[in-house]
């Protein structure tokens, strides 16, 4: 064992005497034939401690490390590895936090997907009708975007409202024959008032 390989524990032959170690040691039985002399509990708590921490925080067992057998060296960088860690692990949640921030949309977007996923599962929807579902969904995601916009158009004052929609539909609107020449602020209400929709192919408009 590594205990052995680091000095923790020497071996002994059975016709050595073990049982009369200094006052840090103990003589530990093996149940075999020969027996092994072992520091102090304590002292082997630290090292595995300290073996155990350097292992889990994938720090490694570099050039630069606390010296074998040295208790007081085992505690501080042990102390120092697990605050490190934990400072590494802050800063790489942080990042992860900021990239899955990035488009809302999209994550939202995923949810929303896994949801759709859940229900035709529950109530064991044929396979067509899903493949019908999900086509659809994908086809409105653009929806969603509009959805986040009026969100936001919501929130603005009316003479700001009027400005934001007509700078956005001015350009559409147009192109609809019957609506030109008509009064900008009647185009403005108009603007305000349509809703998207999509509809599935084969399926007649209300």
């Amino acid at each position: 064992t590594w205990y052995t390989e680091f000095g923790y524990c020497t071996f002994v032959p059975l016709n050595v005497s073990c049982c009369q170690p200094p006052v840090d040691l103990t003589c530990c039985d093996s149940g075999d034939d020969d027996s092994y002399e072992c520091v102090g509990p304590m002292r082997r708590y630290v090292a595995s401690l300290y073996w155990a921490i350097m292992t889990i925080t994938s720090i490694g067992y570099g050039d630069i490390a606390a010296a074998t057998g040295n208790t007081v060296e085992q505690c501080v960088c042990t102390v120092l590895m697990v605050c490190g860690s934990m400072g590494w692990g802050m800063v790489i949640g942080t990042f992860c936090g900021v990239l899955a921030n990035l488009d809302p949309g999209s994550r939202y977007f995923r949810h929303q997907m896994d949801a759709l996923n859940k229900f035709m599962r529950t109530e064991a929807l044929p396979m067509p009708m899903r493949q019908r579902l999900r086509e659809y969904f994908h086809k409105t995601r653009h929806l969603q975007v509009a959805d986040a916009h009026n969100k936001l158009i919501d929130k603005m004052s009316p003479m700001l409202q009027g400005e934001v929609v007509w700078e956005i539909s001015e350009r559409w609107l147009h192109q609809v024959w019957f609506l030109r020449g008509a009064d900008e602020g009647f185009m403005v209400q108009l603007a305000l008032n349509l809703q998207a929709s999509v509809f599935a192919p084969f399926e007649t408009p209300p």
